[in-house]
């Protein structure tokens, strides 16, 4: 199939030239709280590139001239860079995720009582016409009290996601907060699992490297009534050492949350890898992906941490993160 990408743009105009002189357009989907990136670059051997500006508002959409196009979200520049040398001129623009207004960046303080963590959320977000989608999983954990102490929406949400094992981050719409690990889209879409097949990638690579683990974690947590602190032990699934939280918590809910969260966390990694194979729009980082065809070793569960859709002289490519899912991988053999 012929490979095809097509740039829209609310600010700025898109001309003929502009993919005449258009090198490569790589788009990367990260997981986590990492926001999602557009690297565009351009020949400028003659210096007359028109490229976009600080501020504008680029839509990618990939895909193939016989299958369609696929939007890959919004997205505003952020920086343009020129360089140049032996090899030629080239203009460099870089673009964010359009995620939200600045005002969420501005720091707060305030407090809640007898609450949830997705009203909570809700709270903070709405403020700014910013629509969050909660995992519906953490969005009924009660919150008897949470103090917001000189901090942004994002950098509230940031702590909280680190408290509850889950991820908080820009997504084309809004913004969600779903559970690690939980395959979501745009405000918290199910994704559809990638089936990677080994006569379809051009290459792979893997290590798979057990790294220590724990038995079980300990966090403390202050009894008023007794005062005196206390520990919440959680057993995490696996082998090893106790793990002790240096954090005391203001309850013991909150501190065996804290544990499980840790718990799954120090368990999670243990093998990563990529796959390069020819472009799929569809896909997107953090959906659950099924190895086959390869070594025993590598076939099975992984999870997307991080996906490329490069479009260039090459055609139309994804390379494709993994690590293992929150269930140990364990190479064979």
């Amino acid at each position: 199939m012929r490979p095809l990408l097509i740039v829209k743009s609310d600010n700025f105009s898109i001309t003929r030239q502009f993919y005449r002189r258009l090198i490569s357009a790589v788009l990367t989907d990260n997981n986590g709280e990492e926001t999602d990136t557009l690297e565009l670059t351009f020949d400028d051997r003659d210096n007359a590139v028109a490229s976009p500006k600080q501020g504008a508002i680029l839509e990618p959409l990939y895909g193939y001239q016989e299958t369609g196009v696929t939007s890959m979200g919004r997205f505003v520049v952020t920086r343009v860079t020129f360089a140049g040398g032996t090899r030629g001129e080239t203009v460099n623009v870089t673009a964010e995720a359009v995620d939200f207004r600045s005002g969420i960046k501005e720091r707060q303080s305030e407090h809640f009582d007898d609450t949830t963590l997705g009203a909570m959320l809700e709270t903070v977000f709405s403020r700014h016409d910013i629509e969050i989608r909660v995992d519906p999983d953490l969005a009924s954990i009660p919150i008897d009290y949470e103090a917001r102490f000189n901090q942004s929406a994002v950098d509230f949400a940031t702590r909280l996601a680190e408290r509850y094992n889950a991820v908080a981050k820009p997504v084309s719409g809004g913004y969600a907060f779903v559970r690690k690990g939980k395959a979501a889209s745009s405000l918290g879409t199910p994704l559809a699992a990638i089936t990677v097949r080994k006569r379809d990638c051009e290459s792979w690579s893997f290590e798979i490297e057990p790294r220590p683990r724990h038995g079980k974690v300990a966090a403390k947590w202050f009894d008023r009534d007794q005062g005196r602190v206390l520990f919440e032990t959680v057993e995490t699934g696996g082998e090893g050492p106790m793990l002790s939280l240096p954090h005391t918590y203001k309850t013991r809910e909150e501190a065996r949350r804290a544990a499980e969260a840790e718990g799954t966390d120090a368990n999670r990694k243990t093998g990563s890898g990529s796959f390069t194979f020819a472009g799929r729009p569809e896909l997107r980082a953090e959906a659950d992906v099924n190895a086959e065809g390869f070594r025993p070793e590598i076939n099975g569960l992984w999870r997307a941490t991080s996906l490329t859709h490069e479009f260039s002289d090459r055609g139309y490519i994804n390379n494709l993160n993994v690590e293992a899912p929150e269930q140990q991988k364990r190479g064979e053999g």
